[in-house]
């Protein structure tokens, strides 16, 4: 009898130990996601403070907070809304084609028509205690023609005076749809401002005169995946798969029925799509951090196979 009331003693509190230890697990890791974003800029409202715009002609051609498309020549207003994750509450935009537009009538190029050379720069940023720097941003631009001399210009800096520059014009005008064109850019950084007190962005419309180009949703993190995926870091939806941890069946709110998914590897790689019937089955993915992203319930949660 002393020995099956030993049985009965143990059991309970190994089984409290290991829900314990999942639930450890599970707020660590929730914790981790949390942080992983260092700096989310959705420019919320209005050019955020501490950010700059300059024209290099000295014309007051300057970047611009705007909440819909601007009525230009050659482009109407609606060919130059952004479609980002935020963009309800407006973006950056510099319309070089507005301003190359007769001020009496909005289809009416100026003349002379003028390149233009205007930057959108950030404030003083601090990666001091931040050895992994991973930047994302979603942008929208069209210009005309593939440029000969012009470009859209990154710029990284550490002393806010030299520049490392990526040219992040990739075509005549942001991927394959004028209406629903948005461009995901996604940069490991840690060579370059990684551990640095001093850190400055900047992006540069350069020598070009049509048409725009359209800024939103920068993210810095310290995970590839957070950047690669341009999330927003914030992982504590009302709507949670479960168990997390988990070992091999993935339940999910009835919310996310018959929604598409997509199951991402650490490093933003797809690994399978799908639609959900009530769970996800993990069982062919070895143990490790995944991300699930599920479209009906707005839903990017990172999870954890045993």
């Amino acid at each position: 009898m002393m020995d099956t009331l030993s049985l009965w003693a143990v059991k309970p509190l190994d089984y409290f130990a290991r829900i314990f230890s999942l639930l450890l697990i599970l707020l660590c890791s929730t914790m981790q996601a949390q942080n992983d974003t260092l700096i989310h800029i959705d420019f919320a409202d209005a050019m955020p403070e501490g950010w700059e715009s300059i024209d290099l002609n000295q014309n007051d051609f300057n970047w611009v907070h705007t909440y819909v498309g601007i009525e230009a020549v050659y482009n109407p207003a609606i060919a130059s809304e952004l479609n980002s994750n935020t963009s309800e509450n407006g973006w950056m935009m510099f319309h070089a084609a507005f301003y190359n537009t007769d001020s009496l009538n909005s289809n009416t190029e100026a003349d002379p028509v003028l390149e233009m050379n205007s930057i959108l720069t950030s404030p003083e940023f601090d990666f001091s205690l931040n050895a992994d720097v991973h930047l994302s941003l979603i942008h929208y631009f069209r210009t005309l023609s593939s440029p000969i001399n012009g470009s859209l210009e990154l710029g990284v800096s550490t002393d806010s005076i030299n520049w490392q520059i990526f040219d992040l014009h990739t075509g005549s005008d942001s991927p394959l749809n004028l209406e629903n064109g948005v461009e995901q850019i996604s940069l490991d950084l840690s060579q370059l401002i990684g551990l640095e007190p001093q850190a400055w962005i900047r992006f540069h419309f350069r020598n070009l005169a049509w048409h725009f180009w359209s800024i939103d949703d920068i993210v810095f993190s310290s995970d590839p995946l957070v950047s690669s995926l341009a999330d927003t870091g914030i992982y504590t939806e009302l709507v949670q798969p479960f168990p997390n941890p988990v070992k091999d069946v993935l339940f999910l709110d009835d919310k996310c029925q018959n929604s598409n998914y997509r199951l991402y590897s650490r490093d933003g790689i797809l690994l399978e799509m799908g639609q959900v019937m009530g769970f996800v089955d993990l069982s062919q993915w070895p143990s490790g951090m995944y991300l699930i992203e599920i479209d009906s319930c707005n839903l990017k949660r990172k999870i954890i196979r045993l």
